[in-house]
């Protein structure tokens, strides 16, 4: 994948005249939009579209803004969103920040005030994207380990001696350190403080006899 230079924005409301102004200020700002009068209908093209910052309200005919955030970071990638809510209460304002809202904006509010917001959260987003990017490409690399050199890095990993690692997985002391400077050369680390820190990136977890990737992070 190849991290987007900006991040367009996704309108998402089941009124017309509310969607149609929405869309046209943010345009009027500057910025690529899709606009969407359901659910339904934003989630018909989300994997066509390139990344982008969520602006919906927070309750949508008989979906809700929570649950499209959930969706898409569930399906996708982690896009940011700016929530909008004519009864907003501590309660929903934390609630929507945990389901990964980057700020709910009460109504009644200003165009200015709101495309505020959403500039600050299209700049988080793409922080946001870049992290995930480089998640997804270190989880890639090591995934692409052979099976043997997944053996002898998860035996790196927990910090054993060249022979002792040898002898556990039944190789020459000669093809340790093979497989290591090949692991290193793989994922493009020179230091074994470079190669946890990648593996930390990637959330990569050793079970049993099996590399596994968290997804769930």
């Amino acid at each position: 994948m190849q991290l987007p230079p900006t991040m367009d924005v996704w309108v998402v409301d089941d009124d017309a005249s509310i969607l149609e102004s929405l869309d046209a200020a943010f345009i009027r700002a500057g910025w690529a939009t899709l606009a969407f009068g359901s659910v339904s209908a934003f989630k018909e093209q989300l994997e066509t579209s390139s990344p982008g910052c969520i602006v919906a309200d927070l309750h949508i005919g008989e979906a809700s803004g929570m649950d499209l955030i959930r969706h898409v970071h569930e399906v996708a990638w982690p896009a940011p969103a700016v929530l909008i809510s004519g009864h907003l209460t501590p309660t929903l304002t934390v609630k929507a920040m945990r389901q990964g809202a980057i700020t709910v904006v009460e109504k009644p509010f200003s165009i200015e005030e709101l495309c505020s917001e959403v500039e600050l959260a299209r700049i988080r987003g793409l922080e946001m994207l870049k992290a995930f990017y480089h998640r997804d490409a270190a989880r890639e690399a090591i995934g692409a380990l052979p099976d043997g050199h997944r053996a002898v890095l998860r035996e790196l990993v927990d910090c054993r001696p060249h022979k002792q690692i040898a002898t556990r997985v039944d190789i020459s002391l000669r093809t340790v350190e093979k497989r290591k400077k090949e692991i290193f050369e793989r994922l493009n680390v020179g230091t074994f403080t470079e190669l946890l820190n990648l593996l930390q990136l990637a959330d990569v977890s050793f079970l049993s006899t099996e590399l596994q990737l968290q997804k769930g992070a």
